[in-house]
């Protein structure tokens, strides 16, 4: 079962718990029903309202019918007819043109200007007094001015009455021939009977001219709500058959069409029978009703109907109005009356308000297409027209209320869901934030650790080892003063650059070897060695400041000093070389080469100090490549630093 548009019990409520429920219910249906007949009686009542003692009634005459669109000199040949007239079953089926010829007595000739009203015509009418034309609907040749739904008035100068008798001429124009009809005509003053056919026309044209413009808004409105509403296709339904009903409803108050009258009547009656082809889906959708099979059958017959009357259409505009009058409309009433049994079920189900006025809005389009049908077959006089159309403003108001309903509910439940979801979000943060401030810390006591490990590894392997391997040899005794005073000093520079490396920022290559170049000044101004060094400052580096941290820059300097050392005292090198290359080829790398032109690494004098193990370990621990090449003269050291992410 789909999700329904509107909620109601799921279980049949058939037993009351007590009189009250009981009484309850016996009171909604009343109110279903009492609501329908109201409106009923109210537009009963505003149809059929006729002018009184203001006003001469004229209801009985002479008819001339047959093809007579001149006015006739004699109405000898003519037949006594009572008004209203209905020319169905009356006059011939092929007659377009009948003539009216009604008699008025009266007593002195009026002092202020007279009007001659008209509250029912089909199709259109003319009107003479004494033999002068005071007014006509419109055309009265094909294609026929349409005033089947108009009342009409024509003023009526007091000079074209005399005292005595006079003579008031209809001429009736029928589209299709043969159904014609003109009600009784009302001849007085002008202010008593302009009152009446302002009261009928606002009735039979303003009121639903107003309904179609709203409703038709309302369709299109709807269409494009349910392209967003794929999943709820009550929207779709109702959107389509309330613009069906505006298309029906063009006929009400469209005079002159700007198609042919047997195609404005195909219109007409088409559309009035898919709008209740709509019902049922519409109805489906908003009870949440999985019936696809019934709603394909009626999409079948709508299309063989609507095939078959425009074929009639095509052969015969009579033929075509009667099958569309007394066959396709009344099976579209009988189509109606499932869906009103379906929203009584409902309301039998269910006390919920917006169930019942479903159920009142249903019965009242039924209620009143059956009267309506009731006129179309003949059982009721057509002079006051149709109601149906007057079933409109009340489902736009309950339809419009279901989604105003609907909306804020949404409305509610999407605030609702948003101050949730809003603590809940306050209340995730709040956590985020306690554990990013315990994250923080735990990561600040790990720096410090770290930092901690590193300075002591640094003081142990650098200055401990140079102060243990001076104590060994001050002990043995067997070196000169001069070596162990190099032995201490590089104990002190080792002290030196831990201490150096306190200050280093992440990503400053280019202080870290200042530092260096400064540390090492004194060895080159007490030897002949020359020092050639590439700045660093002109290396674009700042990309890979994440891959530069401060421990990085210092084991990285630990092995350039250890190899220029190394080349000035052992290798005995009159220049040494510091290259610096960066690498964007592949993975970016920097390249740092240290060469000197001393007497080679295999020639120097060896001791027992681990200066080269030293470099590869602290290569080693930066991810680097480290390579050692003797030269014919000289030695390079190349170490390649990754600086795609920080070494480890």
């Amino acid at each position: 079962m789909a999700r329904p548009f509107v909620q109601f019990e799921a279980a049949d409520r058939l037993s009351w718990r007590s009189p009250l429920d009981f009484a309850v219910d016996l009171f909604r249906w009343l109110l279903v029903l009492g609501i329908t007949l109201l409106i009923l009686a109210v537009l009963d009542h505003g149809l059929t309202l006729r002018p009184g003692h203001e006003a001469l009634e004229l209801d009985t005459g002479t008819r001339l019918s047959g093809e007579l669109p001149a006015l006739p000199a004699d109405f000898s040949g003519g037949e006594p007819v009572s008004l209203p007239d209905d020319w169905r079953g009356s006059v011939d089926r092929n007659a377009r043109h009948a003539w009216y010829r009604l008699d008025v007595h009266v007593a002195e000739a009026p002092s202020s200007l007279w009007g001659v009203y008209l509250p029912s015509v089909n199709m259109n009418a003319e009107v003479f007094v004494n033999g002068e034309k005071i007014g006509s609907g419109g055309r009265l040749q094909p294609p026929i001015s349409r005033n089947w739904n108009r009342p009409l008035y024509f003023t009526l100068p007091s000079a074209l009455l005399r005292p005595g008798d006079n003579v008031v001429l209809v001429h009736v124009v029928s589209d299709p021939p043969g159904t014609g009809v003109l009600g009784r005509v009302y001849l007085g003053p002008d202010p008593a009977l302009r009152g009446y056919h302002a009261k009928r026309r606002f009735l039979k044209i303003t009121l639903p001219t107003v309904a179609t413009l709203a409703t038709a808004l309302l369709g299109f409105a709807t269409l494009l709500i349910s392209f967003n509403r794929r999943d709820e296709p009550v929207y779709r339904w109702f959107g389509i058959g309330t613009l069906a009903w505006s298309a029906h409803n063009l006929n009400l108050f469209v005079i002159d069409p700007p198609v042919p009258s047997v195609l404005w009547d195909w219109l007409w009656y088409v559309s009035l029978g898919w709008f209740i082809l709509m019902i049922p889906p519409y109805v489906h959708g908003l009870l949440g009703y999985e019936r696809k099979r019934i709603e394909r059958l009626a999409f079948i017959y709508g299309t063989v109907g609507t095939t078959a009357l425009s074929s009639l259409a095509l052969f015969n505009h009579y033929w075509f109005d009667w099958a569309a009058r007394h066959v396709w409309d009344s099976i579209a009433l009988a189509i109606g009356v499932y869906p009103t049994f379906m929203m009584a079920q409902a309301v039998w189900r269910s006390r919920d308000i917006e169930v019942q006025w479903l159920l009142t809005t249903g019965l009242l389009i039924f209620v009143l297409g059956f009267r309506d049908c009731l006129v179309v077959n003949g059982l009721l006089p057509r002079v006051d027209g149709y109601m149906i159309q007057y079933s409109a403003p009340l489902v736009i108001a309950v339809f419009g209320w279901l989604l105003m309903s609907r909306f804020v509910r949404s409305s509610a439940q999407a605030e609702t869901l948003n101050r949730e979801l809003h603590q809940r979000i306050d209340e995730r943060t709040r956590q985020l934030q306690d554990s990013f401030a315990r994250v923080a810390a735990m990561e600040r006591e790990r720096a410090i650790h770290m930092e901690r490990e590193r300075i002591l590894r640094d003081v142990h392997d650098g200055v401990g080892g140079s102060l243990a391997a001076a104590v060994a040899v001050a002990e043995e005794g067997e070196m000169s003063t001069t070596e162990l005073a190099d032995i201490l000093r590089d104990g002190l520079d080792e002290l030196r650059l831990t201490i150096d490396s306190l200050d280093l920022q992440q990503g400053d290559l280019a202080a870290a070897l200042d530092d260096l170049h400064a540390r090492l000044q004194p060895l080159f101004t007490r030897g002949a060695t020359q020092l050639h060094w590439d700045d660093p400052a002109g290396l674009p580096l700042d990309p890979y400041r994440d891959a530069l941290r401060p421990q990085t820059l210092t084991d990285t300097v630990r092995i350039l000093r250890e190899a220029i050392s190394n080349a000035i005292r052992h290798a005995r090198a009159g220049n040494i070389w510091l290259r610096l290359r960066l690498d964007e080829t592949g993975p970016a790398s920097l390249r740092i080469e240290v060469e000197d032109d001393g007497i080679g690494i295999d020639a120097g004098p060896r001791r027992g100090g681990g200066g080269l193990g030293n470099m590869r370990r602290r290569a080693q621990t930066l991810g680097a490549s480290f390579e050692i090449i003797a030269m014919r003269r000289g030695t390079r050291i190349t170490l390649i630093l990754p600086l795609t992410s920080a070494a480890t």
